[in-house]
């Protein structure tokens, strides 16, 4: 006996949206949030006798000689990443200091904190430090800023400048066939960026007032030099308010699929000697997401005979079994892996036995069916990498029907989704 049975996608949703269809889920990564400071991770950048640069690249990068020191953010190995000013000459970046009193203690330029912010000193998170949530939407990325509270130190004011770079957490890597081929494992994230000074009072009011009265623990503070001593924000105000130091901010982004986890900000100066500052480090949290989104919001398995497995028509005559296929996309910045639920359809149940069963798997690759009963989550084995999709096929088996026939049974499908750990990177 054969019945023609229509399947209604309705997927799970906290706004009840029918397809195209978002689902976010709770991630389940028991590390995605860190409240560890990093004031253990600030090194100081190096220079040569002559005082220019010391690099490893043709290209004039400023880099440091010495390694990080947390292992959590740079995987063992690897070196600082490197730090190359646009446009400098003769390794002396160009750009004004902020002016107002020399700085007689300390001649060399000084980031005395450093920080990254959304809009006026906010982030995400009541944690200390940063957190900044991804959008959980194809390429709708996160803007923010990195910052710093910087003082020239005595010299000239005519080729001072200050710079940032971002980099990916350390331990944790892309996918190996990543569309963007993109790595992780403490990669820049982006080029090095020229950091631009604020006016006086907006940056007096940006550090002082907003962040020091509604988010203290936003910024990282360097070190005075006097042993165990580092600033704080009476120091840092009161040099801000003399205008012998200014706060620098530099834009950034973050891709809506990039790695969720424990990122590196770094900011340092250069003076017109070439002389640099520390170079002071802060950790910024990318924070987990898990969403996907199904390209089709109904599945018709046609006309299906008793005791019969029967695969849902997506696919077309190409070979490939790409035409028309059902797609599950990443939409969230982990990895996912995707779990099924059906209810019977109304086909109810025999000798307390369901009259129906499902099975689903990927359509790509040799990948074996998952079984699963009505009202059953069943997840598919396999995840699914960052901004990746993956077609899915669909199957039914019905046993029996019941006595009182119908010319179309329906019923509804559920989608969910969990995060998954990311690919971890090698030390060798």
């Amino acid at each position: 006996m054969q019945r023609p049975i229509a399947l209604l996608l309705a997927a799970v949703l906290l706004a009840g949206i029918l397809g195209p269809v978002v689902l976010v889920a709770e991630n389940q990564e028991e590390n995605a949030t860190s409240t560890d400071p990093v004031a253990d991770s600030i090194e100081e950048a190096t220079t040569t006798d002559d005082g220019t640069a010391a690099s490893t690249e043709e290209t004039g990068k400023i880099q440091s000689t010495d390694p990080v020191s947390d292992p959590g953010i740079t995987p063992a190995g690897e070196t600082q990443p490197a730090l190359e000013p646009a446009g400098s000459s003769n390794g002396a970046p160009s750009g004004a200091a902020p002016s107002g009193e020399a700085d007689i203690l300390n001649p060399n330029p000084t980031v005395m904190a450093a920080w990254a912010m959304l809009n006026n000193g906010t982030d995400a998170s009541a944690d200390p430090l940063a957190q900044f949530l991804p959008s959980g939407a194809l390429d709708v990325s996160a803007d923010f800023q990195i910052c710093g509270a910087v003082r020239p130190g005595a010299g000239p004011n005519d080729s001072f400048g200050v710079y940032s770079q971002f980099s990916y957490p350390g331990n944790s890597a892309f996918a190996p066939n990543d569309a963007k081929k993109r790595q992780g494992c403490g990669q820049a994230v982006s080029p090095i960026c020229q950091m631009k000074p604020l006016e006086a009072s907006n940056g007096l009011e940006l550090f002082c007032q907003k962040i020091k009265n509604d988010n203290a623990s936003l910024p990282v503070f360097g070190d005075t030099g006097t042993e165990g001593e580092r600033y704080n924000y009476d120091a840092v105000c009161a040099e801000l308010e003399k205008q012998t130091a200014a706060v620098y901010c530099c834009g950034q982004s973050l891709a809506y699929d990039d790695i969720s986890g424990i990122y590196r900000a770094s900011v340092i100066a250069q003076n017109s000697a070439g002389i640099f500052s520390n170079l002071l480090l802060s950790n910024v949290e990318y924070l987990p997401i898990t969403a996907v989104q199904a390209d089709f919001n109904s599945v018709n398995y046609g006309t299906v005979a008793a005791n019969l497995d029967k695969t849902a028509q997506y696919y077309g005559k190409d070979g490939k079994q790409t035409l028309g296929a059902a797609y599950i996309r990443n939409l969230g910045n982990t990895r996912v892996r995707v779990s099924i639920e059906q209810n019977d359809m109304g086909l109810g149940k025999t000798d307390g036995r369901y009259n129906i069963r499902y099975h689903a798997r990927y359509a790509v690759g040799n990948n074996p069916w998952t079984y699963y009963w009505p009202n059953e989550s069943a997840a598919l084995p396999g995840e699914i990498d960052l901004s990746t999709s993956e077609a899915v096929e669909l199957g039914v088996t019905v046993f029996k029907y019941p006595d009182a026939l119908t010319s179309e049974y329906s019923g509804t499908l559920t989608l969910s989704a969990t995060g998954t750990d990311h690919y971890q990177c090698s030390n060798e």
